[in-house]
């Protein structure tokens, strides 16, 4: 029994994207750097990381969110900080 004014959605999200022509241009001293971007695109979003992961040619996210948040928003922020690795 949930508490009361106490709601939980459980929306799961698996995100991915890759590299332009899925070329290996992430190197192993930008992941971190990719990471980072991604959490700090869900924090100004109100969404939650889970869990991810960074290769070398795509990365994978995956995010909890509320049904009032939409995903665009999120993907459109962590994609453009994380291309500006190189």
């Amino acid at each position: 029994m949930s508490k009361p004014g106490h709601r939980s959605f459980e929306l799961f999200a698996h995100l991915t994207w890759h590299t332009w022509r899925r070329q290996r241009r992430v190197r192993r001293k930008d992941v971190e750097i990719v990471m980072q971007s991604i959490r700090r695109a869900a924090f100004r979003n109100s969404l939650h990381v889970i869990a991810q992961a960074v290769m070398a040619d795509h990365v994978h996210v995956l995010v909890s969110f509320r049904p009032d948040r939409t995903l665009t928003p999120f993907i459109r922020e962590a994609k453009s900080e994380s291309v500006l690795v190189e």
